[in-house]
């Protein structure tokens, strides 16, 4: 995992005690006050699969927001905050697709890299 000395913002170093002290993964500017928070994003993604004349076929979506918008992806999304995976995929399903999954299962886990989205350029 990355460490970070500086802030995003302004340049002056990150206070490692306030965050280190609450517990939480962030950590705050020590002129500005910016709240950098480092911690995972879990998210979901369903792998919808459907029999068309015997040929089964994949459902994919296009990526309406950045990162890689336009780009071909899976449907899903991040999990709300102490949200079951399961259940954040039933959510992700309603509000993408309009559906909701009969059996859905979690079928894997892995870690992956977005660009920094809580960094300022």
């Amino acid at each position: 995992m990355k460490r970070y000395a500086f802030c995003p913002v302004c340049g002056a170093p990150l206070d490692r005690s306030r965050g280190a002290s609450a517990g939480h993964g962030m950590l705050a500017c020590s002129a500005c006050g910016f709240q950098f928070w480092q911690n995972s994003k879990p998210a979901v993604a369903a792998v919808v699969v459907t029999a068309i004349g015997g040929t089964p076929h994949v459902l994919l979506t296009r990526r309406g927001i950045e990162p890689h918008k336009g780009m071909w992806d899976l449907p899903g999304g991040y999990l709300d905050n102490g949200e079951h995976p399961e259940h954040g995929l039933l959510r992700e399903l309603a509000e993408e697709l309009g559906t909701t999954a009969l059996n859905p299962w979690l079928c894997a886990v892995d870690i992956d890299e977005y660009p920094r989205d809580d960094v300022a350029e």
